[in-house]
């Protein structure tokens, strides 16, 4: 065997042995969003409760699945012949969304995880000059200096309203999901390494807290075990309690 066959082998061993990590590291992301789920306050009786679905924001992809095919709704994604690597692996950066219905007479709530595996193309240096359009892994944040994420973000909002607070530091009606506005500030909370949370509080006339929006960011390393995963979620419970003056999405 020639010497560039043998590099050749050698690639393609590892192209094999990041899938099968790949594969290893989505179930264990999986396993944290459900767990997450059953710790929440949303009803057993749940008719989605064993099928949360994923938003791919960054490929044309089908978005939220609505009606009654919405449980088996797959997503498709259109491949241009420059398509970046990354199209093939949506869980690059992927929004799990636990559910978006009433928990009580009073409140819907909204709540989704947002998986940031890698955020070495968000920080780079190079970002702006990019406009986020990747296609190079050699213009990302070297790996030792990026990190990875699960971001919790969360809506509780009053019945028969519709949330606009949601991914926005100012109130505004959803036309679209996700819209620019969304995009922004998504990418600006990834990309700003200083700010950890984010909450905002909006009250009604009777002085009743109408919508509250809270949305912090964890690193994957926190997630360490059950009790890594319980202390991330009494963290983020305790975070919600105090946002939305004594409200609880938690079991617990």
């Amino acid at each position: 065997m020639s010497e560039r066959n043998q590099v050749t082998d050698k690639q393609f061993l590892g192209v094999r042995q990041a899938f099968r990590l790949l594969e290893q590291f989505q179930k264990a992301v999986n396993s944290i969003v459900y767990y997450v789920r059953d710790c929440s306050v949303y009803k057993k009786e749940h008719k989605n409760k064993d099928n949360i679905y994923a938003v791919v924001w960054y490929e044309n992809v089908t978005t939220r699945p609505t009606g009654k095919n919405r449980d088996f709704a797959v997503a498709t994604v259109k491949i241009d012949r420059d398509k970046w690597g990354w199209s093939y692996l949506p869980c690059y950066f992927v929004e799990h969304v636990l559910g978006d219905e009433s928990i009580d007479v009073n409140y819907c709530l909204r709540f989704s995880i947002f998986q940031v595996s890698d955020d070495g193309s968000f920080v780079s240096e190079d970002n702006e000059k990019y406009e986020g359009d990747w296609h190079f892994t050699s213009d990302f944040r070297p790996a030792e200096e990026s990190e990875s994420w699960l971001i919790f973000s969360v809506d509780l909002y009053a019945v028969n309203k519709e949330p606009k607070l949601w991914l926005r530091k100012s109130p505004q009606n959803e036309t679209k999901y996700p819209d620019d506005a969304q995009y922004d500030f998504v990418n600006e909370f990834i990309i700003n390494q200083a700010e950890i949370e984010y909450a905002k509080t909006q009250f009604a006339r009777n002085g009743e807290v109408d919508e509250v929006f809270v949305i912090k960011k964890y690193k994957m390393t926190e997630f360490s075990g059950r009790e890594g995963i319980d202390a991330v979620i009494k963290d983020f419970a305790r975070l919600m309690h105090k946002a939305s003056h004594g409200k609880n999405i938690f079991k617990f």
